[in-house]
């Protein structure tokens, strides 16, 4: 019986977590998290892989400043186990350094986390034939890219306010001048610009391989300086592009089912994004059925569902959805 999520305190750090090193580069360990939800009892579960936030220059695995709040919950209402993994960080490598970590993980959880679980958590096992892939701005670029990688063995896929188009002009050459000083709260006017972002750019990788990053608040950071400073193009390869994959036939193809959440007043990852992507989607011809919202009754620059709930009426019709093929 699912759990009633409207009322279930669960929450990032709740529950049991299992922190496992996936891939080493050189001497650095990528690591990421398995997490027994508070509540989740002993069984074969199905898994969710969830990709933090952070322009793909920052966060990890265990900051939920840039993880859904609501996913905790609707895990443990589905039974589910969430894998949370890292990956490496710009601007110390490539968009396919980071490409490559991904497939690395997925290589991983299927050959690995059967046996880890039966070792760590005895009596825990995961489902591999029920997988669903979830990521938040950066995390949809990840989830995206496993998405449409391996479409036969991912059952669903939720995309917020997701990087889906990232060799748009917006982010190669820069976002409009009324972009700037525009942002989430508290977040408007806390990038770096011009040589001063230079300066900052070679001290980040001055420092080798990253795949944790945390910048406090209040404080300038360096993934929205690189996401809105007309630099992004020089990371990120037109072949790891979700849009530029799809429409050059370099997808597979998607699941089932993809939801995608947008927020219209989006300045850091526009929403165009989301819609160039879902008409490429449709130009293929792929069997899967996209399901989009794009928020315009509410304050919804990027970061917007930060307060929601499973509870939320605009949350719930929609993992209602996803569970009935997930």
């Amino acid at each position: 019986m699912a759990t009633d999520v409207t009322t279930a305190p669960v929450s990032w750090t709740d529950g049991t977590i299992l922190t496992e090193v996936f891939k080493t580069v050189d001497d650095h360990q990528i690591k990421a998290d398995i997490i027994l939800p508070l509540g989740l009892k002993p069984g074969k579960h199905p898994l969710i892989i969830a990709y933090h936030g952070g322009a793909l220059v920052a966060g990890s695995r265990n900051y939920p400043m840039f993880m859904a709040a609501w996913l905790p919950p609707y895990a443990l209402s589905h039974n589910a186990i969430i894998l949370s993994p890292d990956h490496r960080l710009l601007p110390s490598c490539t968009s396919s350094d980071i490409v490559s970590d991904l497939e690395s993980l997925w290589s991983w959880a299927l050959s690995s986390l059967p046996s880890i679980l039966s070792s760590r958590a005895p009596g825990y096992e995961v489902d591999l034939s029920r997988i669903l892939v979830e990521g938040g701005s950066a995390g949809g670029f990840c989830a995206a890219h496993l998405a449409l990688s391996h479409p036969e063995q991912v059952k669903a896929a939720i995309l917020v306010y997701p990087m889906v188009d990232m060799y748009s002009e917006y982010f190669r050459a820069g976002p409009r001048p009324e972009a700037y000083g525009k942002g989430p709260p508290g977040m408007e006017d806390l990038k770096w610009r011009g040589e001063e972002l230079r300066e900052k750019i070679k001290e980040a990788q001055a420092k080798g391989w990253v795949s944790e990053r945390v910048t406090p608040m209040g404080e300038k950071s360096l993934g929205t300086s690189i996401l809105q400073g007309a630099v992004y193009g020089e990371f990120f390869e037109r072949k790891d592009d979700p849009v530029c994959r799809v429409r050059e036939g370099q997808a597979k193809g998607l699941p089932g089912r993809v939801w995608i959440l947008h927020g219209k007043e989006d300045t850091l990852v526009p929403a165009e994004g989301s819609r160039v992507f879902i008409e490429e989607v449709k130009k293929v011809g792929w069997k899967t059925e996209v399901m989009y919202d794009e928020i315009s009754d509410e304050p919804s620059e990027h970061g917007f569902d930060a307060t929601w709930t499973v509870g939320d009426e605009k949350l719930k019709k929609r993992l209602d959805w996803i569970s009935e093929v997930f």
